[in-house]
């Protein structure tokens, strides 16, 4: 379900990767299929921190706040 801000609409994404025993959350626009943010966050394995990406090869966007 996209959610609502001034600068458009946008979609959160959860699924959980059985063989990294971890989930993945993914913010994009809801209009395109463009990834803004991806959260992988550990489940399984104490000593593997989170980690955040962001889509380099893509152009600039700007983040709303």
């Amino acid at each position: 379900m996209p959610l609502a801000h001034r600068s458009g609409a946008y979609a959160v994404t959860a699924m959980y990767s059985v063989p990294d025993d971890a989930w993945y959350l993914e913010w994009d626009p809801a209009a395109g299929q463009q990834n803004l943010v991806t959260v992988i966050i550990p489940d399984e394995d104490p000593a593997w921190e989170s980690t955040v990406c962001f889509a380099p090869q893509e152009p600039h966007l700007d983040v709303p706040v």
